[in-house]
């Protein structure tokens, strides 16, 4: 074996042995431009409903925890199982310059969407070492990150957009590496795999990826052999020791600690392998339908590319790792969606957790891309007829074998959880159940998986037509993207506790002392996830008010507004009164007997004063 063997970079059009098209440079520039700026649009239209968070739990709690890593030492423990603290840093500094949890949301969905648009940059950069020109890269960049999978939270301010942003920088230093083994190459790797497992615990998944495509690089190819194993050495000292910090700094804000991955745990202890295959194929239905088939032209491309990296090449090459990250994320979102309690939100059925787009994208983003390359070059007839057989199997199976049994009708508790789906929504009878087995027909409640399969051989057999023309190609795929996302743009309820809110503040201006504090009575429960949701959207929307969490079986309230059921038991005793309006999630204001009850009381801002 030379221990200078050629480099593995490859070029979408490799296995195919076809000459690049002239880009006709004006015209891919101005297609770049374009498609750079209809992606900025997009995102910008999808975050205008992006008022207060969707979700108390995996927003509030990303957001509460910047507070608290801010220094504020007056931030309401969190009923959540723990986020990493990798997103949370970056928000940190906005607690900085306001108090405002609007303000903060605001500013916080600005640095997600502005972090989302910025993955384009690396994207380019991994086109350009794949054989696309610089606007040809760009432009596949803008149109991988336009897809609803990435636009569709721009609306949210969630850890995926910096998640997906580190692992695609990651790749691009193995494709850095893969020309030249450098130790600068190997610690810019190393550096955006540990931001990347510091960001979210889905990415320890890349900790293995790294570490096997190193120690594979370093058997296969002498070159720089110690430098990389050197890398291999730090990565294991390193990732145990990040996670440790990551879990530590998640438990900050939390009432019982970090608890993530116990559900993955269970699932792994009690695994089912038919729940397993069926959310393996509905969830890589999901995939394909969702990249506009774009997954299956990329997964087919880059398995072939790393079969001769290690076959021939007798290498582990940068499509060795982007094969492994591929893989290892999407076996993970599989292994989640088994879980059986996520297939029911109370008694009621999810179809979410059946479709999941959030958990696999980010680790399928430089796949969607090299899928983006294959059709800007001259790509075989063999590797597009193989991308269409593999989407119609995969489909197939789905709308022959598993849909009649799956709930359509079911909720999507979390809609960013199908960003990449929110297009077919009207073809979801949500709340409308129907017996089930139902073989999906074009007419009937079921019809949603078979009209979206049937869109997705339509749009792959023109990419098969036009495939000769990049002067029609281009536009048209720019065009189905654009409009695809923009579909995809949901109106998402926005349910923060405004009564509440208007209430409490109502309140201060009778009492005129500033900022009144409350409690909570974590005693109260009114309905299924009440109790967590209200002390979740209070810790962090009421800020930079003084929100406590009591027990009244252990100690006394001393705020001066008490947060407890409409229904309370404690009232009479406390001689409490309920402030007018101030109802949400079965929860309600209560002021204790004296001063200030008798302040809002002349005021006429109790219930029983009205």
């Amino acid at each position: 074996m030379s221990g200078s063997a050629p480099t593995s970079t490859p070029s979408p059009t490799d296995e195919t042995g076809a000459r690049g098209r002239d880009p006709g440079s004006r015209l891919w520039w101005a297609a770049a431009v374009l498609t750079v700026v209809a992606t900025a649009a997009i995102y910008y239209l999808v975050s205008l409903s992006a008022i207060a968070p969707r979700t108390p739990w995996d927003e509030n709690g990303v957001l509460e925890l910047g507070r608290a890593l801010s220094g504020d030492d007056n931030v309401t423990p969190m009923w959540t199982s723990g986020y990493y603290p990798g997103w949370p840093v970056l928000i940190a500094p906005i607690w900085w310059f306001t108090s405002s949890a609007a303000t903060v949301y605001l500013a916080a969905n600005t640095l997600s969407n502005v972090i989302g648009l910025a993955t384009i940059v690396p994207l380019a950069l991994i086109g350009r070492r794949i054989g696309l020109t610089t606007p040809q890269a760009v432009t596949a960049g803008a149109l991988t990150m336009m897809l609803p999978s990435n636009a569709g939270l721009a609306d949210y301010v969630l850890s995926e957009q910096l998640l997906g942003f580190l692992i695609v920088w990651a790749a691009y230093f193995v494709f850095r590496l893969d020309s030249r083994p450098s130790l600068g190459n190997a610690l810019g790797l190393l550096a955006f795999t540990l931001g990347a497992v510091f960001t979210h615990p889905r990415a320890l998944v890349v900790a293995p990826v790294v570490l096997i495509w190193l120690v594979g690089r370093a058997v296969l190819q002498r070159r720089s052999r110690r430098t990389l194993l050197l890398v291999v050495l730090v990565v294991l000292v390193t990732v145990p020791l990040v996670k440790l910090g990551a879990d530590g700094l998640a438990s900050l804000n939390t009432r019982g600690g970090f608890s993530q991955g116990e559900g993955l745990m269970r699932t792994l202890r009690n695994f089912e392998p038919f729940t397993f295959v069926k959310v393996l194929f509905t969830e890589t239905w999901a995939q394909l339908v969702a990249t506009l088939g774009l997954i299956a032209l990329g997964a087919v491309a880059v398995t072939a590319r790393a079969y001769v990296e290690v076959v021939r090449l007798r290498t582990f090459g940068p499509m060795v790792f982007v094969f492994g990250l591929s893989l290892a994320g999407a076996l993970l979102a599989f292994f989640a969606g088994s879980r059986e309690g996520a297939k029911y939100y109370g008694s009621e059925p999810r179809l979410d957790s059946w479709l999941y787009t959030r958990y696999i994208n980010p680790f399928i983003i430089v796949a969607v891309l090299v899928g983006v390359a294959v059709l800007f070059k001259v790509v075989s007839a063999r590797l597009l007829a193989v991308s269409i057989a593999l989407a119609a199997f995969v489909a197939g199976v789905v709308v022959l074998v598993f849909a009649d049994s799956l709930p359509t009708w079911g909720s999507t508790y979390g809609p960013g959880n199908v960003a990449g789906l929110r297009a077919w929504e009207g073809m979801w009878p949500t709340g409308q159940p129907y017996d089930i087995p139902l073989r999906p027909t074009l007419e009937n409640g079921s019809r949603f998986w078979l009209v979206a399969s049937l869109f997705l051989g339509v749009v792959m057999l023109a990419y098969a037509g036009f495939t000769r023309s990049s002067r029609v190609m281009v536009p048209f795929l720019v065009a189905l993207t654009a409009v695809y996302a923009a579909m995809s743009n949901p109106s998402l309820a926005r349910e923060y506790p405004a009564h509440i809110e208007a209430a409490v503040k109502s309140a201060e201006s009778v009492a005129g002392d500033g900022y009144l504090s409350l409690d909570i009575d974590i005693k109260c429960r009114t309905g299924r996830n009440s109790r967590p949701t209200t002390v979740n959207w209070l810790g962090y929307w009421m800020s930079p008010r003084d929100v406590d969490l009591v027990d009244p079986t252990k100690e006394d309230f001393d705020a001066d507004l008490i947060v407890a059921c409409v229904d309370w038991d404690r009232a009479q005793s406390l001689g409490a009164q309920p402030l007018a309006d101030s109802e949400n999630y079965g929860f309600q204001v209560w002021v204790p007997a004296g001063s200030l009850q008798d302040e809002l009381e002349q005021a006429g801002e109790l219930a029983s004063a009205g």
